[in-house]
C-alpha cells in the first residue's frame, strides 16, 4: 500500500494529521459506513435483502483488491516502487485479501448467521475483524502518508484503508456477524504466523514491513513502544490486549446466547 515513499513531489505534499484533509476523509468514511450498515439492517426480512447484501458485499469485496493493484501500478509508473517499501507485506495488505474473502463468503450468510462457528468463513471474518479494527484503524487515525487531497496516493490510501474498516463494520453491524469462542487464540496465532516470514524478509532486505523493525516515519502509537528489539515485546503485549478488548463485548453476547439455548432433559435423550 502507498504508505512510505522515497521521493515526494511538491504537488499535494505535506499531509497534516488531523488537518482539514484528514478530518474530511474520516467524516466521509464514517458517513459511507453508516449508510451501508443502515441499508443492510433495514433490509432484513424484506424482499430486497438478498439483492442489497449481494451488492454491498460484492462491491466492497472486489473494490479492495482493485485498489491494491492500482497502488502497485501507480508506484511503479511514478518510479517510487522499491523492494524495501512496496511489497504487499504490511498488515493492511494482508487484511485486503482476508477481508475481501470474508465479504464474498459472508454474502451468503442469511441474517448474518454462519452455521458453523469453526467454518472457514467464520475464521476469515474473525481475522479481518482483528486486523481491521486492531491495525487498519490505527493506520487511518495516524496515517503514514505524505500527500493531501486530491493526490491519487491520498485517495487510494483512504479508499483502501477505509474500505477495509468499512467492510468489517458492514459484516459486524450490518450483517450481525461476531467473533466466536476461541477467537483470541485463533487470531493471535495466525497473526504471529504471518509476522514470522515478514520478519525474515525484513532481515534479508533491510525493510520494515508490518513495522516489526521500528516505528513509521510519521507520528503513531509506535512512538511509545520503545527502541527495537524491545518494541517487539510491547507490540506483542498490545496485540494481546487489543484482542481481549475487541472480544470482550462479544464474550458477553456469546455467553448470553449459550445460557439461552434450551437444554434437553436427560430422560428424553435418545440412548
Amino acid at each position: 500500500m502507498i504508505e512510505m515513499v522515497t521521493s515526494v513531489p511538491t504537488e499535494c505534499a505535506d499531509f497534516e494529521q488531523y488537518g482539514p484533509d484528514h478530518v474530511a476523509a474520516l467524516l466521509v468514511l464514517a458517513g459511507i459506513t453508516t449508510v451501508l450498515c443502515a441499508l443492510l439492517r433495514r433490509s432484513r426480512g424484506r424482499p430486497s435483502e438478498d439483492a442489497i447484501r449481494l451488492a454491498i458485499c460484492w462491491s466492497l469485496g472486489l473494490l479492495l483488491p482493485a485498489i491494491a493493484v492500482f497502488e502497485q501500478i501507480y508506484e511503479a509508473a511514478r518510479g517510487w516502487w522499491s523492494l524495501e517499501e512496496s511489497l504487499p507485506l504490511h498488515l493492511c495488505d494482508f487484511a485486503v485479501v482476508v477481508t475481501s474473502a470474508a465479504l464474498l463468503a459472508a454474502r451468503a450468510a442469511r441474517g448474518g448467521v454462519l452455521e458453523n462457528r469453526l467454518d472457514a468463513r467464520q475464521r476469515l471474518f474473525e481475522l479481518s475483524y482483528f486486523w481491521a479494527i486492531g491495525g487498519t484503524l490505527q493506520a487511518i487515525l495516524t496515517p503514514d502518508l505524505a500527500f493531501r487531497f486530491p493526490h491519487p496516493a491520498y485517495l487510494s490510501f483512504f479508499a483502501s484503508h477505509g474500505g477495509i474498516l468499512a467492510a468489517v463494520l458492514v459484516m459486524t453491524v450490518g450483517l450481525g456477524l461476531r467473533p466466536r469462542r476461541g477467537f483470541v487464540i485463533r487470531a493471535g496465532v495466525v497473526t504471529g504466523l504471518v509476522a514470522m516470514p515478514v520478519g525474515l524478509v525484513n532481515w534479508l532486505i533491510g525493510a520494515n514491513y508490518m513495522y516489526l523493525c521500528g516505528k513509521p516515519k510519521h507520528a503513531s502509537i509506535y512512538d511509545y513502544f520503545g527502541p527495537w528489539p524491545w518494541s517487539l515485546i510491547t507490540l506483542m503485549l498490545v496485540c494481546v490486549i487489543t484482542l481481549l478488548i475487541l472480544y470482550s463485548p462479544f464474550w458477553f453476547l456469546n455467553r448470553a446466547a449459550d445460557l439461552a439455548e434450551p437444554t434437553v432433559p436427560e430422560s428424553r435423550v435418545e440412548r
